[in-house]
């Protein structure tokens, strides 16, 4: 079956791509990485700086990565919607 829609263009398969989507994900992907080594550092150091944020590091990373996760989620069900 080929897709219909304008996010999708032929090729060797017919390829659908997500669209809007791709942007705030891979912002998303980012941050998360980006709040991860952060936070990697701050343990390496140690020091007052580690203790007074470790917590917060661990808290922003792990909402990041929820919204990475929803989302990719949506993004997905979208590009399939579109199939």
């Amino acid at each position: 079956m080929i897709p219909n829609g304008s996010m999708c263009r032929p090729g060797i398969r017919w390829r659908c791509q997500m669209g809007s989507f791709e942007i705030p994900v891979i912002i998303a992907l980012i941050a998360v990485v980006v709040v991860l080594f952060i936070g990697i550092v701050s343990m390496a150091r140690g020091g007052d700086y580690d203790r007074h944020h470790s917590v917060q590091l661990m808290v922003t990373r792990v909402s990041l990565q929820a919204a990475a996760i929803i989302l990719i989620i949506a993004a997905v069900l979208y590009a399939s919607s579109l199939a």
